[in-house]
């Protein structure tokens, strides 16, 4: 079994190196970057979800789908592993046997527009505060919001621009919604694009529990892979 992961915005594969050292003895755990980030961070930053898709489905047909496997995102992410999974499906390619969707509304949510492309450097700061995930210390040095601000407008500008695909065919993988009391409200609508039932699993926290509940969100992988 391999686990194919993708992160949130402005994440990268660093975000699931716990994940992957407590997932490793039942699947490999393969975690990707976005252009523009992480171990990417030369190349040209993407600016649709359906680009970020693209990229990640070339990745996983390098990585080669001859065994079962499993999609992983996270936020942004989620909306990156619909869009690899209906790509998978219109290229006749093997589908993954499970789908873990974690922290995303499901689709049909409508997500704030800032205009994040047009906003100031002050602006997109504030945008981050109020979105979490980042300490005040990095949202006050100049050097590292250097990095992060183009990265910010490419990825949550990516967000404000999608819009899901609700009238294609069903997804026929499992899927395992998990989700914190940021996404309760907009989260059991993920039954109407999956052909069965989905699981879903409420873990305290914020938007980001990954990185305060890691061993919750490992369990519930496990659970499935063992």
């Amino acid at each position: 079994m391999k686990i194919f992961s993708v992160p949130y915005a402005i994440g990268d594969s660093r975000t699931y190196i716990e994940t992957k050292r407590r997932v490793e003895p039942l699947a490999k755990f393969i975690s990707f970057d976005y252009p523009g980030h992480g171990f990417r961070i030369n190349e040209p930053l993407l600016r649709t979800i359906e680009e970020l898709a693209d990229d990640v489905y070339r990745n996983i047909m390098k990585e080669g789908i001859d065994e079962d496997y499993c999609l992983l995102g996270y936020s942004m992410g989620v909306l990156v592993c619909r869009e690899v999974y209906f790509k998978l499906a219109e290229n006749k390619c093997r589908l993954p046997k499970m789908l873990f969707l974690c922290a995303c509304p499901s689709p049909g949510y409508k997500y704030k527009n800032n205009d994040i492309y047009n906003c100031s450097r002050d602006e997109v700061i504030e945008i981050l505060r109020d979105y979490g995930g980042t300490s005040e210390v990095a949202l006050q040095s100049d050097e590292l919001m250097d990095l992060v601000i183009p990265m910010a407008r490419a990825d949550l500008g990516a967000i404000e621009q999608y819009v899901a695909k609700i009238d294609f065919k069903k997804i026929e993988s499992k899927g395992i919604i998990v989700y914190s009391n940021k996404e309760k409200e907009n989260i059991k609508n993920w039954d109407t694009v999956f052909e069965s039932e989905c699981d879903y699993y409420h873990i305290d926290g914020n938007h980001f529990f990954i990185n305060e509940q890691i061993e919750a969100v490992s369990d519930i992988i496990n659970k499935y892979l063992g």
